[in-house]
């Protein structure tokens, strides 16, 4: 019996302790404790035009590293953690740029759960998605660019979206609309 009451003990003060680390986790995280910043951007405003230092000077509350990208998305990238992007819970938020630092793309990782919320956004920004025959996509034409994402919820994962701006990449997603 003794031995039954010391292990009850210790399941109770196992989860004491589990949720006192899940309030510390959850008030670090809003409380921004962490020192990441939220980033509002108006998609429908970006264009190629958009070079890399005036563009991040909109940004002044957001740290952005930058360094280089060997990638089809651009030669530079310049990334921030975030605490959330236009309002939605987000881990961090990425541009590239070609080799005129003009702006290619974006991507941006929300959590896995804000996937709903983030496609009923962009549907409200940009009209109903477009679902691409042959890829699990969707897509809406965004500004100049094309804005993208997968067509079910991740499963465990984070929620991952990409805006591009090269031409023939929105020719391929938009059937040149």
């Amino acid at each position: 019996m003794a031995k039954a009451r010391t292990l009850v003990k210790s399941m109770v003060i196992a989860l004491a302790i589990g949720a006192l680390i899940t309030g510390l986790l959850y008030a670090i995280e809003n409380l921004n404790l962490t020192g990441r910043k939220p980033l509002t951007l108006d998609i429908a405003t970006l264009s190629p035009e958009d070079t890399r230092k005036p563009l991040l000077a909109r940004f002044p509350d957001n740290e952005f590293t930058c360094g280089e990208e060997k990638s089809e998305l651009g030669k530079t990238i310049c990334w921030t953690e975030l605490t959330s992007f236009n309002g939605i819970r987000a881990r961090y938020f990425a541009f590239f740029f070609d080799q005129q630092d003009r702006l290619t793309a974006f991507k941006l990782a929300a959590y896995a759960r804000e996937y709903p919320t983030l496609k009923a956004q962009f549907d409200q920004q940009f009209g109903p998605a477009r679902r691409l025959p042959d890829a699990p996509v969707l897509s809406w034409r965004a500004g100049s660019g094309v804005l993208t994402t997968t067509a079910q919820p991740p499963q465990g994962q984070e929620a991952t979206v990409l805006w591009v701006d090269k031409p023939e990449v929105v020719e391929a997603l938009t059937d040149g609309e």
